[in-house]
């Protein structure tokens, strides 16, 4: 048996993190070492957007998970496991 969660991105949320990062990397920087400093500064920040989605899914889908599931299956989306 297989269980398989996925997370879709919506276009609008997909073409931010795009616009991000194209931004990012097509910048005019004076050095190289600029441009790399940019970027590996811009990664952070574009990982906390990327976790923000992945967080919003994680939790629209435990609220679906504990109203559909029985009380067996509910021990599972504990709040003290979701930490």
């Amino acid at each position: 048996m297989k269980i398989k969660h996925s997370v879709v991105t919506e276009d609008m949320e997909a073409d931010e993190l795009y616009s991000m990062v194209t931004a990012l990397c097509l910048a005019p920087y004076p050095t190289v070492e600029e441009q790399n400093m940019a970027i590996v500064a811009g990664k952070l920040t574009f990982k906390h957007e990327l976790d923000e989605l992945i967080l919003k899914a994680f939790d629209v889908g435990c609220k679906i998970g504990m109203n559909n599931a029985n009380i067996k299956d509910a021990a599972m989306y504990d709040a003290d496991m979701t930490d």
